[in-house]
């Protein structure tokens, strides 16, 4: 069996989107939903996610402005950060509230757990404190502004 590829997206139209989300509501899989509008059911499940409301997706340019986007982390972004996960703010509220990309939000996350992971007993203020690391690159010592800094100046501009 062979499967081809479409070349062009094909706008969904209301009249599809009213069989979907009815039949989404009366169970059917979403490669039955395929078959029924000629669609695929990654098609129909990347519009319709479980819950059967369409997803609409900002065109392009229209995002909301991430002023925040490749900008290091302060340590107030990562204390802001961790106080929001504790009391059950969602990725998206604290992405939203920083200025940064749900995706920045989650790898910092992770990137925090793992640094607790590793020492414990270290609060948050202790694991970013400034101090002298060697350089992973050359071996020399220098001063770190924090954990993350882990290449001398010198290093760090070769990048």
């Amino acid at each position: 069996m062979s499967r081809t590829m479409a070349t062009t997206k094909k706008l969904w139209t209301p009249e599809e989107e009213a069989v979907v989300r009815n039949a989404i509501m009366a169970g059917v899989s979403n490669a039955k939903i395929g078959e029924l509008i000629g669609r695929s059911g990654c098609s129909v499940r990347n519009r319709f996610p479980r819950t059967g409301a369409a997803v609409v997706k900002p065109a392009p340019g229209t995002e909301p402005a991430k002023p925040n986007k490749f900008r290091r982390w302060s340590e107030e972004e990562d204390r802001t950060a961790v106080q929001a996960v504790s009391i059950g703010r969602s990725i998206r509220w604290i992405a939203t509230e920083l200025g940064r990309s749900d995706d920045s939000v989650n790898a910092r996350l992770h990137i925090l757990r793992t640094l607790a992971k590793a020492n414990p007993r270290a609060s948050a203020d202790q694991r970013f404190v400034a101090s002298i690391r060697n350089c992973l690159c050359c071996g020399k010592s220098f001063k770190s502004s924090d954990c993350m800094n882990r290449l001398c100046a010198y290093c760090g501009s070769k990048s």
